[in-house]
């Protein structure tokens, strides 16, 4: 038994070849074309991620504040008198200063560091309503939780205005 290979044409070959294959062309367009989609997608990933992780800031802060108005109400009641202005740490205590910049993180956290070092809280007394007398019946109360996000200070402010119960 023998293998016969029938001859064809050099032109038919040809032609038959180049219906087949792709130029260089064609594939260095395909790959740019691809190469740009990758590109735009991984671009859109990280805005997205970006903006997210903002958001993300976002809310933790506005939950930092809404804490921050629930112990300011909460003091209120205890010491009336007194104004509810400072900065707050890690825990809602007052403390004794006011940190004029927003801390910065420059090290990655380690483990067993709180999370929520790049929030600086503060309460501000705005305001105060008084009768005749002096007695102080109403404060407006601002709360301002401030972090830093890349070059820019985010911030969420919540005022309130409280009064005491008892008279």
């Amino acid at each position: 038994m023998s293998l016969r290979v029938k001859r064809s044409n050099p032109v038919n070959l040809r032609r038959h070849v180049s219906i087949i294959s792709f130029t260089l062309i064609e594939v260095l367009i395909f790959s740019a074309i691809v190469s740009t989609f990758f590109v735009s997608a991984a671009a859109i990933t990280t805005f997205l991620l970006r903006s997210m992780k903002v958001n993300e800031h976002k809310i933790i802060a506005t939950r930092y504040a809404e804490e921050l108005l629930e112990w300011v109400r909460a003091t209120k009641e205890k010491d009336w008198n007194n104004s509810i202005t400072g900065c707050f740490n890690v825990s809602p205590v007052l403390s004794t200063g006011c940190v004029a910049d927003v801390k910065i993180l420059t090290d990655p956290l380690l483990l067993g560091e709180a999370p929520n070092k790049i929030y600086n809280r503060k309460s501000i007394q705005i305001g105060m309503v008084q009768t005749p007398d002096g007695e102080i019946v109403q404060k407006t109360i601002k709360v301002i939780v401030e972090w830093a996000e890349g070059q820019n200070t985010q911030s969420v402010t919540l005022d309130t205005i409280i009064a005491i119960w008892e008279r």
